[in-house]
């Protein structure tokens, strides 16, 4: 089994609480579908888990605003990334690499969980070079979409304004079979009828089937937009064919206060956290 994360977006607190659970699990490898970054207070001790942790990681577009800049994105996205890129960009003077290390998982202090402190240089290195695109036989997995890796939404039909069945066909015409994907942090399966099943409607789970296409969307680790507060994940037996949605709990008020102290009291980026929004 895979666990598939996404738009952990610097929260620590949703991305450990999930590694937790997958970790519970007994899951053999974990994919990250991109955006590490952006939003969320903890960049650097993300990317140390994802860099530890994670079997492949994607770009994701905030990933690469963090590299490039924070161009087209919205007024308050663009503000976070600018604050973690002064933060995290490496200096002309190399300071010494760091030493330590921090459980990735919660309430685990032992070696197996433990997450090496990363450099300033080997995070800005990582993230430079992530790719954009991973596949493996029929299955594809991407940040964005297939056609667009990193910035191409692919909206469920519940935003109807979003939602482009011309482009779905195209988008499915252009996969294999199966397309995992993140990014809208709206958990969904996108078939090529087109139709769209949620979660939630399915039991939270998905059989897949081998002779139709359909895109997965895994929802978000770090800033869920479904109107569920908890964290989403997928867990993928390969095996089996399943697709299932994992929701977990995680200290949102601890995550919310972080953000605060990073950007102000009342910021959006942490607020909308209560919300699932």
């Amino acid at each position: 089994m895979k666990a598939l994360i996404s738009d952990i977006h610097g929260n620590l607190e949703a991305l450990r609480a999930v590694m937790e659970d997958a970790a519970s699990l007994g899951v053999s490898e974990v994919v990250c579908l991109g955006d590490v970054v952006g939003y969320g207070a903890d960049a650097e001790r993300c990317l140390d888990v994802v860099m530890d942790r994670a079997a492949a990681t994607l770009m994701g577009n905030h990933d690469f605003a963090l590299i490039h800049g924070p161009i087209g994105f919205n007024p308050i996205a663009a503000d976070v990334i600018r604050l973690i890129r002064e933060r995290m960009i490496p200096s002309k003077e190399h300071e010494p690499d760091p030493t330590g290390y921090f459980p990735c998982v919660l309430r685990c202090e032992e070696p197996r969980c433990m997450v090496s402190v990363h450099s300033a240089d080997s995070r800005w290195g990582f993230v430079e070079a992530l790719p954009e695109r991973k596949e493996e036989g029929e299955i594809l997995y991407v940040h964005a979409s297939p056609l667009d890796p990193v910035f191409e939404y692919v909206f469920p039909d519940r935003f109807r304004s979003g939602w482009n069945p011309s482009r779905i066909e195209e988008l499915l015409a252009s996969i294999e079979r199966v397309c995992f994907c993140g990014h809208t942090h709206l958990p969904c399966v996108i078939t090529d009828e087109p139709a769209c099943l949620y979660p939630r409607e399915i039991g939270y789970r998905f059989r897949l089937d081998s002779t139709r296409k359909c895109i997965v969307n895994i929802g978000s680790v770090g800033q869920p937009r479904d109107g569920d507060v908890r964290a989403s994940y997928v867990v993928f037996d390969e095996e089996g064919g399943v697709v299932e949605w994992r929701r977990v709990e995680y200290d949102i008020e601890k995550a919310v206060r972080k953000i605060e102290k990073m950007c102000g009291e009342g910021n959006w980026c942490g607020a909308r956290l209560r919300m699932g929004r």
